[in-house]
């Protein structure tokens, strides 16, 4: 290993991660790679078999953030490396936020637990977010009711700042992510764990004139983080 090698290793860039890693630009911004399929099959919120959980490492820049898309399953942001990151959240109503169990800063035996037996059993009681259907999620119905709420989570090392290791997106919610302002390295690393799975079929992108006409009064960071027009996939 030569002295650059060593320096890259030392103080790794994004372009250092991208060849480490094998990373390749994904649709919605940045770069990723799939890691984990899980060996299991699930049937998802809207009825279709998925895997039960999928992971992929992910890398954002200052000039490729993750811009808003929605999936009918829970995502979790997990931080490796680099600079903390915004994730910039539009919630579908004021209950989103609660649908997730945290278990940060509680002590076991705190957090309540679900037994899924249960549920399977009495699908009456089944939660909340897992009755997401994807042609409610946007419904034209009430419109002045959902996604009214924005939320910017931070994910980072420091704790002290507000920021936490690991964030889980809802369920149905709108999201994107940009770098913090402040940071030195320029990238974000991260893993991501879709469940149930990622699957294409299921993702959705949008454009700036979609989204300001479901929510018109997140304007100033529907113009920074939406596409005006969609890549291909």
């Amino acid at each position: 290993m030569n002295d650059n090698d060593k320096q890259q290793v030392a103080h790794p860039d994004a372009q250092y991660w991208i060849n480490h890693l094998k990373l390749q630009p994904h649709p919605e911004g940045g770069f990723f790679r799939e890691v984990t399929l899980s060996n299991y099959v699930v049937t998802n919120q809207i009825g279709k078999h998925r895997f039960a959980y999928t992971s992929i490492y992910f890398l954002l820049t200052d000039k490729s953030p993750s811009h808003f898309h929605r999936l009918p399953s829970d995502e979790v942001w997990a931080w490796h490396a680099g600079d903390p990151l915004d994730v910039h959240v539009i919630y579908r109503n004021d209950d989103d936020d609660d649908l997730i169990s945290a278990c940060e800063g509680k002590a076991a035996g705190e957090v309540p637990r679900l037994d899924p037996e249960h549920f399977h059993a009495n699908s009456s009681l089944t939660p909340p977010h897992v009755q997401i259907r994807k042609e409610e999620a946007c419904t034209q119905e009430k419109p002045e009711k959902t996604y009214q709420q924005y939320h910017c989570v931070k994910v980072g090392p420091n704790a002290d700042q507000d920021e936490r290791f690991q964030y889980t997106v809802p369920a149905g919610t709108i999201f994107g992510s940009t770098l913090a302002d402040g940071g030195k390295a320029g990238y974000t690393l991260l893993s991501c764990i879709v469940s149930p799975g990622f699957d294409y079929r299921d993702y959705e992108l949008f454009t700036q004139e979609q989204l300001m006409s479901m929510c018109p009064q997140h304007e100033g960071i529907i113009q920074k983080l939406a596409y005006k027009t969609l890549p291909l996939i």
